[in-house]
């Protein structure tokens, strides 16, 4: 893969045009990151996802897409939320989660993005074991690599070494 990068780091500086957090079926912005991106692209942001809840039924695997508000100023376009839910189930949740970000990811492209900052994944998907998400993200993304730049921010090291581990075998 050319076209992908990895950096722990704080996931509020995403640089690039895209960004996916994770989200849920409620639209309550509720996980650390979607906390840490709620606080740095302003209150519209979870208005905007409030309206949207209210609107359109919204389904585990689907996804949500949001105007950038404030993160704008940091070259961000637009935001996607893959919808995603721990399962009891490894295998159930793995499926869930590798379709839902290829659905992001489709739409990505066709909105003519040019760029995609993955961020605070890890944390967000609690009780699943990061080897497993790490696998999953770097399966879809080598899927879209030569479509797009990845860039999969963390603050995590554990999950940011484990992908650059698993990155090594692809």
């Amino acid at each position: 893969m050319n076209n992908f990068k990895t950096i722990l780091g704080d996931i509020c500086y995403p640089k690039s045009q895209a960004l996916v957090i994770t989200g849920n079926t409620s639209g309550l912005m509720t996980s650390d990151t979607q906390k840490k991106i709620l606080k740095t692209a302003g209150k519209k942001l979870l208005k905007e996802i409030k309206k949207i809840f209210m609107i359109k039924k919204i389904f585990i695997g689907d996804y949500v897409s949001t105007e950038p508000c404030r993160l704008k100023a940091r070259g961000v376009k637009r935001i996607y939320f893959p919808i995603l839910k721990r399962f009891p189930s490894d295998f159930i949740s793995s499926h869930i989660i590798r379709e839902a970000f290829l659905n992001v990811f489709r739409q990505i492209i066709k909105d003519q993005m040019l760029s995609i900052s993955i961020c605070g994944i890890s944390s967000d998907i609690e009780g699943l074991d990061k080897k497993v998400v790490a696998n999953i993200i770097l399966s879809v993304c080598e899927d879209f690599n030569d479509k797009i730049d990845i860039l999969i921010i963390d603050s995590d090291k554990e999950f940011i070494d484990e992908i650059n581990n698993l990155y090594k075998e692809f």
